[in-house]
């Protein structure tokens, strides 16, 4: 906003939440501190939150899958040529 005041709010949405930001305000303004998804992992109520500090809470009964799915992601990332590579 300006140099004296910060705004923080939260986005929910049925989509890409990011992508709504984005068309919204500056990519260099925004700062996520915490996502949080709804049933990523299927029809199940559950969810998954990733916090700025690297912090990852998931339901128990979906640790496991919430094991595998972030270590593919990153194996994958890791693997990636490097001019290929996306931010996560």
């Amino acid at each position: 906003m300006t140099p004296d005041s910060v705004a923080k709010i939260d986005v929910i949405s049925s989509g890409n939440a990011v992508t709504d930001l984005k068309r919204h305000f500056e990519v260099d303004a925004i700062s996520i501190d915490k996502i949080r998804v709804e049933r990523p992992f299927g029809a199940a109520a559950h969810s998954m939150e990733l916090s700025r500090n690297g912090l990852i809470s998931v339901d128990d009964s979906y640790q496991e899958v919430a094991s595998d799915f972030l270590l593919d992601l990153l194996m994958n990332q890791y693997m990636a040529p490097s001019g290929s590579r996306r931010r996560l």
